[in-house]
């Protein structure tokens, strides 16, 4: 591995995660859960019950053309997971520019994002898969697929320019500011380094959803108007400023408990429609506070703020989380 790439792993985010996190967001509407470091480097369960299994290999010098090794170490492994019954797809993933080995005149993978399906590639490109798949009948080639996606440079604002590309996409289509960028690439980041940890966890779209709501919703919260709309006492609001953020973990890992808070309220402001806005908003919070509490398994009289203010950021954000759900399709 070179100095560009040590430096992405000291920092925690591999190429394999960087890859994770872009085919989970190109795949959020249809994908169930994604597993880095699963039975594949990449294992994806979409909604419909099948698999794609993603082999990735990385290389330090992108034009290196002696692809044989890479391409036949991950022709093998996919073998072993072609006897999957529910399989959907086979993906071998490179940042290579020539992820098949070189060939004149082809440059199909010369960009910085590329997936063929097998039957989309050249005859001489296919030729040199054949060439390896002799050995492995098992592998359908309908389901066979070949993708690259770049990762050099000498810093990570470059390394990254493909997963922060798409995470400004994302983010415009969910409704969100600039403003959120870091935060949500962070958060996400985490997430993915944790699957590659511990290889058992996989994350579920409700989870990423849950952490991405919760994430935007407290980026940068107004406590004054807060305080001043719930009339929450002045001595209360140190232990609310202090507090907050360490209650905000619940939440994020618990999807039911999110989806229960925008439930209830489109319950009651279908029970209260003569209410105006603010009056709708300080009587949910006061009539749903102690359950929430509850449900965030919190005790002290004090918390009841807690809970208050989670459910007024709530009820501020809801149009956004509304439009969240919506491009995931939760």
């Amino acid at each position: 591995m070179n100095n560009t790439n040590a430096s992405a792993t000291q920092a925690g985010f591999h190429y394999q995660d960087i890859v994770g996190l872009i085919l989970f967001i190109d795949n959020v509407t249809d994908v169930q859960s994604i597993n880095v470091e699963g039975e594949d480097d990449i294992d994806i369960l979409f909604r419909d019950g099948t698999y794609g299994f993603y082999q990735v290999k990385e290389v330090q010098n992108p034009d290196n053309k002696n692809m044989s090794t890479k391409l036949k170490e991950a022709l093998e492994t996919l073998d072993v997971d072609s006897k999957n019954k529910n399989l959907k797809s086979l993906i071998y993933v490179s940042n290579a520019n020539n992820p098949l080995g070189s060939l004149k005149n082809s440059n199909e993978f010369f960009k910085p994002y590329a997936y063929y399906k097998y039957s989309d590639l050249s005859q001489k490109l296919k030729t040199k898969i054949d060439d390896q798949l002799a050995i492995h009948p098992n592998i359908d080639k309908n389901k066979l697929g070949v993708m690259k996606i770049a990762y050099e440079g000498s810093d990570s604002m470059t390394r990254e320019s493909e997963l922060d590309s798409r995470i400004h996409h994302f983010i415009g289509l969910m409704g969100l500011s600039e403003a959120h960028f870091n935060n949500l690439k962070n958060e996400w980041r985490q997430m993915i380094v944790k699957t590659t940890e511990f290889p058992q966890t996989t994350i579920t779209k409700e989870q990423f959803y849950s952490h991405t709501v919760v994430t935007a919703m407290f980026q940068n919260p107004n406590l004054d108007n807060f305080f001043n709309e719930c009339q929450i006492l002045p001595t209360n609001e140190i232990y609310i400023q202090e507090s907050y953020l360490h209650y905000l973990n619940r939440l994020m890992e618990n999807f039911q408990l999110v989806n229960s808070i925008e439930t209830n309220f489109i319950l009651f402001k279908q029970e209260n429609l003569s209410l105006g806005r603010q009056d709708l908003m300080i009587n949910f919070i006061n009539t749903y506070h102690l359950q929430l509490k509850k449900d965030l398994g919190l005790v002290d009289d004090e918390d009841d703020d807690i809970a208050k203010f989670i459910l007024w950021i709530s009820v501020k954000t809801y149009s956004v989380t509304k439009n969240i759900k919506g491009v995931m399709k939760l």
